[in-house]
């Protein structure tokens, strides 16, 4: 069964979603240094800009910094319940920080993992920022060179 949604509601649900967001950004901006390279992703329902009130926060540290990572995550999730939203599973992809190494390398290879393929694919199909803007681009442009390179013979096709 096909159900319309009033303009009203998805503009609520923008409205909303992209509030939750810059108020989220500040917050777990401040976790951070200004240089610190670990980046943080939101996905889901917010990042999709469809949220509502009772929506959790799916959020995913990717960190390279082996030192503290766990912290981290744990100070993010904090952050998330102390602005009164829901924080992400405690399974599964947002279980655990990633790594860029096991994001981009490995693709369909041994150590490829179903939780880096559910990051890799958050990465580029729904994420968002909430911290470290320049790392999340690059963090997608380095998946995508990895899935397209150059010198594609003109019978391949990559669609992305």
């Amino acid at each position: 069964m096909v159900t319309s949604v009033s303009a009203s509601a998805l503009e609520r649900g923008h409205e909303y979603s992209d509030n939750q967001i810059s108020a989220l950004r500040e917050a777990v901006g401040a976790i951070f240094p200004v240089n610190s390279k670990d980046i943080v992703l939101v996905c889901g329902s917010l990042a999709r800009r469809e949220a509502a009130g009772p929506s959790d926060v799916d959020c995913f540290l990717v960190s390279d910094d082996q030192d503290g990572r766990e912290e981290r995550l744990e100070k993010i999730k904090e952050t998330v319940t102390g602005l009164g939203l829901q924080k992400p599973s405690s399974e599964g992809a947002f279980a655990k920080p990633g790594t860029r190494k096991a994001i981009i390398q490995n693709i369909g290879g041994d150590e490829d993992s179903n939780t880096n393929i559910t990051q890799r694919i958050l990465v580029l199909l729904e994420g968002d920022w909430l911290f470290n803007e320049g790392g999340f681009q690059d963090l997608r442009r380095s998946i995508l060179r990895t899935y397209v390179k150059d010198g594609i013979p003109d019978d391949q096709v990559a669609l992305f």
